[in-house]
C-alpha cells in the first residue's frame, strides 16, 4: 500500500561546505542591491522550508499516532459494519428486500476514507519531510555565502558548528527514512495486499477514530435516513410506508490536525522541485476507492471485499505505524537544529 520510492539526495556535507565558501569569500562594504535582492529572497525560503518543516515533524508524530489507532480498524471488517444491511418483507410483492447498512453508510466507509488519507498524508509528509530538509541545507548555505559576500558580519565558526550538528542530525534522518520506507516496500513487508485494484491514497482529512460512534435509529422511508431498499430488479423508488430499515447518524469523528502540515508540506516540495510530481504516486486531493461489484446483489462477491477491505485498511494503517517509528527521534532532532540555525543565520542581517 505504501508506495513511497524515496529519492535519495547528495546532502552530506553541503552545510559545512557553504559555511566554508563563506569564510573564504573577501569583504564588501555595503550591499548591492542584487545581493540584498538574492539575501531576501533566500532568507524567505529558508524561513519557509524551516517553517513548513517544524510543522511536518511536529505532525509526524500525530500522523504516526493516528495510524497505530486506525489498527481497530480491523474489528469494522465484519458484516456488522461492512456488509449489507437487515432484510424486510414487502407484502406489495411477498418477498424480502435489502435495507442499507447504515453504520456503513455514516461510519465505515467513512473511515476507510480516513485510512487512505492517512496513508496518503504519512507518504506525502515523508517525501517532503526529506525534500524540504534537503532544500532547507542548500538555502542555508547558499544564505551563508551570500551575507559574507555582501560584508555582513557573519559569525562562521558558530555557523560551521552548528552547520556540523545539523548535518550529523541530517544524514540519519535520511538513511532511517530512506531504510524504512525500502523496508515497508520490500517483500517482506508486512503490509497486506488490497482485495481489488480500484483505490488511490491522497492527501486529505482523517476522522479521530477514536471519537466516531454510530447512533442507532429509527423510521420508516427513504426520505428520512439511510432506510433505502433494493430487490432482485434493481433500486425501487416507490418506497411504501409500512417497510421499516434501521436508520442511524454519526457523532464525533473530528478530523485531525495533522493533514494539513502534511498537504503544505507537498504543496511546497512540489513549487520548489517540480520534478517530485513525477515521482510521488498518490493523489494531491483525497483518496478514493470504488468496491467493484454491485451491492443489489447481496449473494456476490461485494460485501465480501467489502469487509476484506476495510479489515486490510487497519491492518495496514497500524504497519504503517510501526515503520514511522524508528525514525521519530532524527526527524525531531533535525528540527530543532533548523528551528536554532534558521533565526541565526537571519540575525547576522543588518
Amino acid at each position: 500500500m505504501f508506495h513511497l520510492s524515496a529519492s535519495r539526495k547528495a546532502i552530506v556535507g553541503i552545510l559545512c561546505a557553504g559555511a566554508a565558501q563563506a569564510a573564504s569569500l573577501p569583504a564588501v562594504a555595503g550591499d548591492t542591491p542584487s545581493s540584498g535582492s538574492s539575501i531576501s529572497q533566500l532568507t524567505q525560503q529558508l524561513q519557509q522550508d524551516a517553517r513548513v518543516y517544524i510543522g511536518l515533524a511536529q505532525a509526524w508524530v500525530q500522523l504516526q499516532n493516528e495510524a497505530q489507532a486506525y489498527g481497530s480498524l480491523q474489528n469494522y471488517g465484519n458484516p456488522v459494519w461492512a456488509g449489507p444491511g437487515p432484510w424486510a418483507f414487502d407484502p406489495r410483492t411477498g418477498t424480502y428486500v435489502i435495507c442499507h447498512n447504515p453504520r456503513w453508510d455514516t461510519v465505515t466507509s467513512k473511515l476507510d476514507m480516513g485510512a487512505l488519507n492517512i496513508a496518503g498524508d504519512i507518504e506525502g509528509s515523508a517525501y517532503a519531510i526529506e525534500s524540504l530538509s534537503a532544500d532547507w541545507a542548500i538555502t542555508a548555505a547558499n544564505l551563508q555565502a551570500a551575507e559574507a559576500q555582501a560584508g555582513l558580519s557573519v559569525n562562521i565558526q558558530s555557523i560551521m558548528q552548528e552547520a556540523n550538528m545539523a548535518q550529523q542530525a541530517l544524514e540519519p534522518m535520511m538513511n532511517t527514512l530512506g531504510n524504512q520506507v525500502a523496508a515497508a516496500m520490500s517483500p517482506g513487508s508486512s503490509l497486506s495486499a488490497m482485495p481489488f485494484n480500484s483505490w488511490q491514497v491522497g492527501l486529505g482529512p482523517v476522522p479521530d477514530i477514536s471519537t466516531f460512534q454510530f447512533v442507532p435509529g429509527s423510521g420508516k422511508n427513504f426520505s428520512t435516513g439511510f432506510s433505502r431498499f433494493f430487490n432482485g430488479g434493481g433500486f425501487d423508488g416507490a418506497i411504501p410506508q409500512y417497510l421499516t430499515c434501521p436508520m442511524g447518524t454519526a457523532t464525533g469523528g473530528e478530523p485531525i490536525a495533522g493533514p494539513q502540515a502534511a498537504i503544505s508540506g507537498v504543496q511546497l516540495m512540489l513549487s520548489e522541485n517540480t520534478a517530485m510530481a513525477q515521482v510521488i504516486n498518490i493523489s494531491t486531493t483525497s483518496a478514493y476507492y470504488t468496491i467493484p461489484g454491485s451491492r443489489i446483489t447481496p449473494t456476490g462477491s461485494y460485501y465480501q471485499e467489502r469487509e476484506s477491505f476495510t479489515a486490510t485498511l487497519g491492518h495496514d494503517t497500524a504497519a504503517i505505524s510501526s515503520y514511522m517509528a524508528p525514525t521519530d527521534s532524527s526527524i525531531t532532532s533535525l528540527a530543532q537544529h533548523i528551528q536554532q540555525i534558521t533565526p541565526e543565520l537571519i540575525d547576522t542581517q543588518p
